[in-house]
C-alpha cells in the first residue's frame, strides 16, 4: 500500500485530513477536484470553498479548538474499533482474526489515553457532538447490529471488511495529523496513528487472504 509524504498548510489540513475520517467525504474528495466547487465538495488544495486559510476562524489562530477536533476525532474512531473487536473476541471461531482483535483492543486504548492528553478537555466524554451522526458512527450501528447476529465464518467476512474501512479512515486521520507539523502537539499523535494503521492494515490483508475475502486496502 502506497503512502505519499506531503504537508499541507494549517487549514487545508484540518479539512483534507479530519473530514477525511468518514467514507462518504473521502469520496467526495476523490471526485471534487474539478469544475466549480460545490457546497459539499473540497477545492484542489484539499479544502471547504468556505473554510478561511487565515483569520479568526483558520486552525493555525484557534490551537485549542484544533487540538480538541483532532483529538475527538481520533477517540471516535478507537471506540468504534474497540466495539467492533470485542464482537471479534466474541463470535469469531478464527484463532487469528481474536488474536488480532486483542490486539487492537489494547493498542486502541493507549491511543485513546494518548489522544486524550492531547485534547484541552481531558473530562474523558466527548464534548464535541459533531460526530454523533457521522456517516462512519450511523454505518457502525447498522453493522454491529448484523454481527451480532452472525458467528464464525460468516462473522469473519463482515468483520474483515468492516475493519479494513475503519483502518483506511485511519491511515487518512493519522498521515494528515503528522503533517500538521505547525502543531508539535498533534503531529507525534498522527504519526503513532499513521503507521501503527498500516501495520494493522497489512496484518488484515493477510487474514482476508486467507479467509478468501476481498477487501479494499488503499
Amino acid at each position: 500500500m502506497k503512502q505519499s509524504l506531503f504537508k499541507i498548510s494549517n487549514a487545508a489540513l484540518l479539512a483534507a485530513g479530519l473530514l477525511l475520517s468518514t467514507p462518504g467525504v473521502f469520496a467526495q474528495a476523490q471526485s471534487g477536484t474539478s469544475g466549480k466547487p460545490q457546497s459539499n465538495q473540497l477545492n484542489k488544495s484539499g479544502m471547504s470553498p468556505y473554510m478561511p486559510s487565515n483569520g479568526p476562524m483558520a486552525p493555525q489562530n484557534n490551537v485549542a479548538f484544533t487540538e480538541q477536533h483532532v483529538s475527538d476525532t481520533i477517540r471516535e474512531n478507537m471506540a468504534l474499533e474497540i466495539q467492533l473487536n470485542q464482537l471479534a473476541l466474541a463470535r469469531s471461531h478464527d484463532p487469528k482474526i481474536k488474536s488480532f482483535a486483542q490486539r487492537v483492543i489494547t493498542e486502541n486504548r493507549k491511543i485513546d489515553l494518548d489522544a486524550k492528553k492531547l485534547a484541552p478537555d481531558q473530562s474523558g466524554a466527548f464534548p464535541n457532538t459533531a460526530f454523533g451522526g457521522t456517516r462512519q458512527v450511523v454505518d457502525a450501528q447498522a453493522t454491529q447490529k448484523k454481527l451480532k447476529t452472525l458467528t464464525g465464518k460468516k462473522f469473519d467476512d463482515v468483520y474483515l471488511v468492516q475493519m479494513s474501512d475503519y483502518l483506511r479512515s485511519d491511515i487518512q486521520v493519522g498521515h494528515s495529523a503528522y503533517a500538521m507539523m505547525e502543531f508539535p502537539n498533534i503531529s507525534p499523535v498522527g504519526l503513532n496513528l499513521w503507521n501503527l494503521s498500516r501495520k494493522r492494515m497489512d496484518e488484515l490483508a493477510k487474514l482476508a487472504n486467507q479467509a478468501q475475502v476481498h477487501i479494499i486496502t488503499d
